[in-house]
């Protein structure tokens, strides 16, 4: 019974702490959010002959947690269009929502004025248009780790428990980044410290593609909390599996401590992200076969 009193006493701490926006962040204990997004990709016609102009416009709108920076591109073979196929459309300090102020994300609008190709009278050729929207974005999330005095220790230890922990806020990105404490939490006696596993688990859900399959994670450690792993400590570039999902497990340690103390866990993606959208139109020839 006594064992149980001080993991009691653990949980009515979290309970009672609850969770906590970051200041600045924008986002909420448990939220995803996709970034920047296409909201809507339209040509003024479905229809053209050979030799038509066609508006292509591309609508995007930033429903993340930070301003961004960008690039939206229109691939679409056999076409002259204006700008070119590798002339980017920049997007400069797209603003992000504001929920304190109750404004939306900010939109932007890309357009492109396309010529249709010269194809043989009595066919119709279908083509694709391809939006392509690249930015830099960032994924933060920030968990609270309950450090405790010895005796808790050995009890949390003896019963198979990792430390407490509570998310305090998650960003509204693309990419997810979840703070996992782990056990076996080991005491050592001899230096007064504890020892134990964090997993870092990180997934693509915002439906677009990462740049070159790989993020950059940045892990921080406050409140009496130290990186033990090196290959933790200070930025690192890590693949993403099949530009999908990647999990690396980092070993923490931390100094015993005489009251139970909070601490944190912060961990930073960025990464380059791209999204993008189709369109199908037709195009009817309009140029005799062979040139009769």
């Amino acid at each position: 019974m006594k064992r149980l009193l001080p993991l009691a006493l653990v949980m009515l701490v979290l309970v009672t702490s609850g969770c906590v926006d970051i200041p600045g962040l924008g986002g909420s204990a448990g939220a995803t959010g996709n970034g920047v997004e296409i909201t809507d990709f339209q040509s003024d016609l479905d229809s053209v002959y050979s030799g038509e102009s066609v508006n292509f416009q591309l609508k995007i709108q930033n429903g993340g947690s930070f301003d961004s920076d960008g690039d939206a591109y229109l691939y679409l073979d056999e076409w002259n269009c204006q700008p070119g196929r590798k002339v980017p459309v920049h997007f400069d300090s797209l603003l992000a929502p504001d929920e304190e102020r109750g404004t939306a994300g900010e939109e932007f609008v890309a357009m492109w004025k396309c010529t249709a190709p010269t194809i043989d009278k009595g066919l119709k050729v279908p083509y694709e248009a391809r939006a392509e929207v690249w930015y830099d974005y960032k994924t933060i999330s920030s968990k609270s780790v309950t450090l405790l005095p010895t005796a808790d220790l050995i009890a949390l230890r003896d019963s198979g428990q990792p430390l407490p922990s509570e998310l305090i806020s998650k960003s509204d990105s693309p990419l997810d980044v979840d703070v996992q404490i782990e056990g076996p939490l080991r005491v050592m006696r001899d230096t007064d410290s504890i020892e134990f596993p964090v997993n870092i688990i990180i997934t693509n859900g915002g439906g677009g593609v990462i740049e070159e399959s790989s993020v950059e994670l940045n892990l921080e450690a406050l409140g009496g909390i130290t990186i033990k792993s090196t290959d933790c400590d200070g930025t690192q570039k890590l693949a993403m599996w099949r530009g999908k999902s990647q999990t690396v497990t980092c070993e923490m340690s931390a100094t015993n401590v005489d009251v139970i103390t909070q601490a944190r866990i912060v961990a930073t993606l960025s990464y380059g992200y791209t999204v993008s959208a189709q369109k199908s139109i037709t195009v009817e020839g309009t140029r005799a076969a062979f040139g009769y």
